[in-house]
């Protein structure tokens, strides 16, 4: 069976939009949410969700498959894909997972994590990545994310590849809705509702393909003017999503706040997808190359910032920004250092199987 994972085009603006949201969930780990702060950011996890089932729902649209496959068939097809996307993002989360190690026995030792040894941490710190679980009273930073999207994605994709659009779009948007406007708290990290919230956010990015599809085909042509007018909208739909997600008051979950933002992030995706402006439109190398880091950034800044808080507190937003910046260049360097170590990797491989030949 041929790679079912097309390289295809991607939209730039999304690496800007990505590095955007993934700078805001780090000054979000770097607050205590419980004061009066930007509470709501780690909402912008959804951004990637969604983002994410809207191209592997474009994906299995457009590839050419027979009418009926067998369900084995489906699955093997939705594994291979879930393999292909995370992939590429194995030496990161390595790199995550050996430094919430370092981060968890730092902790065992100062004696502020369980008052039981190290290697009892250390497993139960493997349960927490592997089972999505609350073993202990510490955080299991962003891995879970990778863990609910493992088990999440093929049972997406196996859906994906049944073509009944609108029984999708009616049965992802009833999803979004019943999950998001009826879940007192949303930020939720652990056991099944990781799993439920990477599925539902993956189902409303596939509910969003259909509807953006629909109407970029409605609307072939569009005048300069309109485009450059959906663009301002567009951009200001994204800035008041995050004014929103600033609570009122100390309510962290304000019910009101995160439905409201949710609803604004979708809007804001429809409409960047629904080629309808002129941000789709833009190309850039440094915006590409912010896709990449953001999510570099995304797995490894958590223990990094955990690691620094066991000495000081991030206090004062002088350090916070500090520690944002380096948590940056760290993602900019590790990206550098493996992307050289692959390329190199894969010229002594090829040297060798022609040496071989």
């Amino acid at each position: 069976m041929k790679d079912i994972v097309s390289n295809k085009r991607r939209i730039s603006v999304l690496g800007l939009i990505k590095f955007i949201a993934a700078v805001a969930i780090v000054y979000y780990h770097t607050i205590d949410p419980w004061l009066n702060h930007w509470g709501s950011l780690f909402l912008l996890v959804e951004l990637f969700f969604f983002i994410t089932g809207y191209f592997t729902y474009k994906h299995f649209d457009e590839i050419n498959s027979p009418n009926r496959l067998s369900l084995e068939e489906k699955s093997k097809r939705a594994i291979k894909y879930t393999f292909n996307k995370i992939k590429p993002l194995m030496p990161y989360i390595i790199i995550a997972i050996v430094l919430h190690f370092v981060a968890m026995a730092l902790l065992a030792l100062q004696g502020s994590a369980a008052k039981v040894g190290l290697l009892d941490i250390v497993i139960k710190s493997i349960m927490d990545i592997l089972f999505l679980g609350s073993q202990i009273n510490v955080d299991n930073w962003a891995l879970w994310f990778i863990s609910a999207m493992v088990i999440a994605m093929p049972l997406f994709c196996i859906i994906c590849q049944y073509r009944q659009k609108y029984v999708h779009v009616i049965g992802f948007l009833l999803a979004a809705i019943l999950f998001y406007f009826n879940t007192p708290n949303l930020d939720i990290i652990s056991g099944v509702g990781a799993i439920i919230r990477a599925f539902v956010g993956l189902a409303t990015g596939g509910a969003v393909y259909i509807i953006a599809d629909k109407i970029s085909h409605d609307n072939h042509s569009k005048s300069k003017l309109a485009k450059v007018f959906l663009s301002v909208l567009n951009i200001g739909i994204f800035i008041l999503a995050f004014v929103v997600m600033y609570p009122t008051g100390n309510s962290l979950n304000s019910r009101h706040c995160q439905s409201l933002a949710i609803i604004l992030l979708i809007l804001f995706v429809i409409l960047l997808m629904s080629k309808l402006t002129m941000l789709t439109d833009i190309s850039s190398r440094v915006m590409n190359f912010l896709e990449k880091i953001s999510m570099v950034l995304f797995f490894v800044h958590q223990p990094i910032l955990q690691i620094v808080l066991l000495w000081k507190p991030l206090n004062t937003l002088q350090f916070r920004g500090l520690m944002i910046a380096s948590c940056i260049a760290i993602s900019c360097g590790l990206y550098a250092l493996i992307s050289v170590f692959i390329r190199v990797l894969k010229k002594r491989v090829k040297v060798a199987g022609a040496g071989s030949g």
